[in-house]
């Protein structure tokens, strides 16, 4: 199913995955500074309840268009066996996830070559291209609007949206923003850090109510930092690090 992808299709790849994405995004960026300046926009493509919406023919037809004719048959099989009606799928299953990353195969192939897109990625259904050009954008949007109505999917009408550059924008758990010199700053989505210290609010009280040990914690807030250190998150680190600090004063480790 890969071999026609475009590289910029980032998901569920070897070699690829959330931190390549992520760094395509900053090179993209960074390369948008050297050519126009730090007034640029990002447009942000976001296919509304993708996998709840995805027809099952326009998924079929994809797989039948890559795939020898006995192998799609076993795949058709399976996702028919185990999903009825005419659109929707349940995320979880390997063989829906590449049904997620090549359904918009065609689409990804037409905003590089027809449309030339030079500062496109995807992941999922999430997307953006960035560009110095505003109205080019907007045309841009209507025109991907339009093909995936062709296959049935809508666009989200609040997540589908132009940005500047410098005024910030979310992508995959973190917030992009360009600086008037050039540099791409990438910090944590607040609503990320909310919800992390409530997790470890929870799982300090179970420990002080002896239903968890404090290695529970540890393992979790361990996990969140390292994700949070992918961006330019030193003082909120040390924020959190004494956070977690206060959480389990008076407790035994």
């Amino acid at each position: 199913m890969t071999r026609s992808f475009i590289r910029q299709n980032a998901a569920c790849q070897t070699g690829k995955g959330t931190d390549w994405a992520r760094k395509q995004v900053k090179l993209m960026m960074e390369r948008e500074y050297r050519q126009h300046g730090a007034d640029g926009y990002v447009l942000l493509v976001d296919i509304r309840h993708y996998y709840d919406t995805m027809p099952h023919d326009v998924a079929n037809r994809c797989f039948e268009r890559h795939l020898p004719p006995s192998v799609h048959n076993r795949v058709r099989e399976v996702l028919d066996r185990q999903y009825t009606g005419e659109a929707g799928y349940n995320p979880g299953s390997q063989m829906v996830q590449l049904a997620g990353i090549s359904v918009p195969d065609p689409i990804d192939h037409y905003i590089k070559e027809r449309l030339r897109a030079k500062k496109y990625v995807r992941f999922m259904d999430d997307s953006l291209i960035i560009h110095h050009d505003k109205a080019r954008l907007e045309e841009w949007r209507e025109a991907i609007r339009a093909r995936y109505a062709a296959d049935g999917m809508e666009l989200h009408p609040t997540k589908t949206k132009i940005v500047r550059l410098k005024d910030g924008f979310r992508f995959l758990g973190f917030i992009y923003r360009l600086t008037p010199a050039g540099k791409v700053v990438m910090t944590v989505d607040p609503q990320n850090v909310k919800a992390e210290r409530k997790r470890l609010f929870r799982l300090a009280q179970l420990i002080k109510a002896g239903e968890k040990p404090a290695s529970a914690l540890y393992e979790q807030y361990g996990s969140w930092k390292a994700h949070a250190a992918k961006g330019n998150s030193q003082q909120l680190l040390q924020r959190m690090d004494q956070y977690v600090k206060t959480l389990l004063e008076g407790i035994t480790t």
